[in-house]
């Protein structure tokens, strides 16, 4: 028999798994998910899955993966857009809470718990002894890429909130099988920054665009170029951030699990 799964690692995208999966040798697997690896950090078993873009694969991803593996943690992870001044692009945020924020509605609601033990302070405490850019927040979903300036007024009272589409979906699936739940993002857009809308009509498709799509916009499109080239470098720092702060994490969460 294989040896148990402890964690269950859910990106929406390859490019946020690719710098942890080098640094521990994730090997491709073919277990019924789209794309997954297995890896060992020290004696805890894992795997890591993509999912696609969005809530609704995101969860379906996870349950897919509870399924399979029946992992004895989920983390969601991936890259998020901070809403308020003060976290740099590249800071690694740990979610304290988990909401669902409906624009439209303006409707804020509480999803899944955050992890007990150990506090998520001390793991930030863990990550900034290794000089990583690492905060506190709150992660918020929503079902689209939203106007920060137009949409997100609700959310500027909150300690560091960060957007992104995914992460309450794999909170949920974690509370309903009863597991530790731990969400993380690292910023590729500021307080002060918004998403293009031409690169949030290329998200829409669920997975990444095709270098065929990019092509086309550069070419017809050529001022969009130095938005691709920015969010490009953000991606990669962010990218890298997530697989220092998981090399740290994931050795202190195993022995708690």
């Amino acid at each position: 028999m294989p040896p148990p799964t402890v964690y269950g690692l859910i990106a929406a995208l390859p490019r946020e798994l690719w710098p942890f999966l080098r640094r521990v040798r994730g090997q491709s697997q073919r277990s019924g998910l789209s794309a997954a690896w297995t890896f060992q950090l020290g004696p805890w078993p894992a795997v890591a899955v993509v999912s696609g873009i969005g809530a609704p694969s995101a969860r379906d991803a996870a349950q897919a993966l509870v399924k399979l593996h029946s992992p004895r943690c989920l983390i969601s992870l991936g890259y998020g857009g901070a809403v308020n001044p003060g976290l740099a692009a590249g800071t690694v945020v740990l979610g304290q809470e988990y909401w669902y924020y409906d624009p439209d509605g303006q409707i804020l609601q509480p999803v899944g718990l955050a992890l007990s033990r150990p506090s998520i302070s001390d793991l930030v405490s863990s990550l900034q002894a290794e000089r990583l850019p690492t905060a506190v927040g709150i992660l918020i979903s929503t079902p689209r890429i939203i106007s920060k300036h137009q949409e997100a007024e609700p959310l500027r009272g909150l300690k560091n909130p960060v957007l992104d589409l995914e992460t309450t979906a794999v909170a949920a699936v974690a509370q309903t099988y009863g597991l530790p739940f731990l969400g993380l993002r690292a910023i590729t857009d500021t307080g002060a920054e918004e998403i293009p809308d031409f690169v949030a009509a290329l998200t829409q498709t669920g997975g990444e665009p095709g270098w065929r799509a990019l092509w086309h916009l550069v070419i017809t499109k050529p001022g969009h170029w130095l938005h691709l080239v920015k969010l490009w470098h953000r991606s990669r720092l962010a990218s890298r951030h997530l697989g220092r702060a998981l090399t740290v994490l994931l050795p202190i969460l195993g022995p708690t699990l």
